[in-house]
C-alpha cells in the first residue's frame, strides 16, 4: 500500500470535538466583544438630553470650605462642600445664571 499526499487521513473523534469546541469558543468571544463594544457605544452615545451639556454660568459663589464633589442635574449644578466646622452641605445652583437655588445640610449616621 502506497501513501499518496492527496489521500486524506481520517480525523480522530477527539480532534474533531476539539476543533468544534474551539470554533464555538471563537464565536462566543466574538459575540462578547461585539456586546461590550455596543454597550460602550450606547452608554457614551445616547442619554444626552436637551437639558444636558456644558454649564453656561461663568462662576458660582461658594462659601469657604472644601469641595468634595460636584455634579450636574437637569438645569442645575450640584456641589458637595465641607465647611470649617466639618459639616457637609449640598448646594444646588442654576447652571445658566449661577444663582443658588438651595442649600441642604447632610447628616451622616
Amino acid at each position: 500500500m502506497s501513501y499518496d499526499a492527496d489521500d486524506e487521513i481520517p480525523e480522530p473523534p477527539a480532534v474533531r470535538r476539539l476543533r468544534i469546541m474551539v470554533s464555538v469558543l471563537m464565536v462566543v468571544l466574538i459575540l462578547g466583544i461585539v456586546t461590550i463594544a455596543a454597550t460602550i457605544v450606547i452608554r457614551l452615545g445616547f442619554g444626552i438630553g436637551e437639558g444636558s451639556g456644558a454649564i453656561a454660568a461663568a462662576e458660582f459663589e461658594l462659601p469657604a470650605g472644601d469641595v468634595l464633589s460636584l455634579g450636574q442635574g437637569d438645569g442645575t449644578a450640584l456641589f458637595l462642600l465641607r465647611d470649617g466646622d466639618g459639616k457637609e452641605w449640598m448646594l444646588v445652583f442654576d447652571d445658566r445664571t449661577g444663582e443658588q437655588l438651595s442649600r441642604t445640610q447632610i447628616q451622616r449616621n
